[in-house]
């Protein structure tokens, strides 16, 4: 197949090329400028979240999109679900398939009985907007696109996403938030990356998958993090955490056990990276060696 991705040159975007480009297929990535560089294998073609002529024109000789840019101004999603339209109204009636990028974060606060796909929105206040373009996509499916939901969990690996930043050491501390008895469902970006490949190639219309490789609790996870640096573990006060993430210190703080068992189920997906306990700790014991 050909797939066009935006987001191509970005963190889960890079997970994607790595699955698509080992599978044989053809990418073409969205960017803004033709001369940005982008992996060996992959086409640039040139479109903007904010053109929505530039995003229309783009899907033409492609088998389908996956749809995994953000922009950072896109505080209440206006410029995502904007792009979201565009893209499902340019592949209406072909049969094309389109994958859109949502957060497990949608279904909020879990408790120890992990969620589904089925679970009711609740979303944090930062992800208030996905919930939309979710329907969006699943709507879709009654317009002749072959469109799916990947639910990404809190992604980590090759040392990126937002768990690089949140548990990183500053004067000798990891901080987590709230008392850190909380969990995270989790996921590596390559593992990631193979969930989009297989939506891409076999989801059914109107379908949903959560991206969700395993549980953690806070925690453990900050104290692997901060073994592996030679530094201490500390709480971090809301009122202080949310002058450095905003809206973003709500989401992390919930306790979130999500099922990623659809997609072994119905795709076949079969995370096999390092688990993020287990990566922190390998930092760990080489770091000590």
């Amino acid at each position: 197949m050909r797939v066009l991705v935006t987001g191509a040159t970005g963190y889960v975007g890079g997970g994607i090329l790595r699955a698509l480009l080992g599978a044989g297929h053809e990418v073409v990535g969205i960017v803004r400028d033709e001369t940005t560089p982008l992996p060996k294998g992959v086409r640039p073609r040139r479109g903007d979240l904010t053109d929505d002529a530039s995003l229309a024109a783009a899907v033409d000789g492609v088998d389908g999109v996956i749809h995994a840019a953000a922009s950072p101004d896109d505080v209440d999603g206006r410029i995502d679900l904007a792009a979201t339209r565009t893209f499902l109204d340019a592949l209406a009636g072909t049969g094309r398939f389109f994958v859109l990028t949502s957060g497990t974060w949608v279904v909020g606060e879990t408790g120890d009985t992990p969620a589904t796909e089925e679970a009711p929105f609740d979303p944090p206040r930062a992800i208030a907007w996905r919930p939309r373009a979710e329907r969006l996509v699943q709507e879709a499916a009654a317009r002749g696109v072959r469109s799916s939901v990947v639910r990404a969990a809190t992604v980590f690996g090759r040392g990126g996403g937002y768990l690089s930043t949140l548990l990183a050491v500053q004067d000798g501390v990891v901080r987590h938030f709230a008392d850190g008895e909380n969990r995270w469902s989790v996921v590596h970006v390559d593992d990631l990356g193979e969930l989009y490949r297989l939506a891409a190639e076999r989801a059914p219309a109107g379908s949903v998958y959560n991206g969700v490789a395993g549980v953690v609790r806070v925690r453990d996870v900050a104290q692997a993090a901060a073994e592996a640096a030679g530094a201490r573990v500390e709480a971090w006060p809301a009122d202080e955490a949310e002058k450095a993430w905003g809206a973003w210190v709500e989401a992390f703080s919930i306790d979130h056990v999500v099922s990623g068992d659809r997609a072994r189920r119905e795709l076949g997906w079969s995370p096999s990276r390092p688990r993020l306990i287990d990566e922190l700790r390998a930092v760990a014991t080489y770091a000590a060696a």
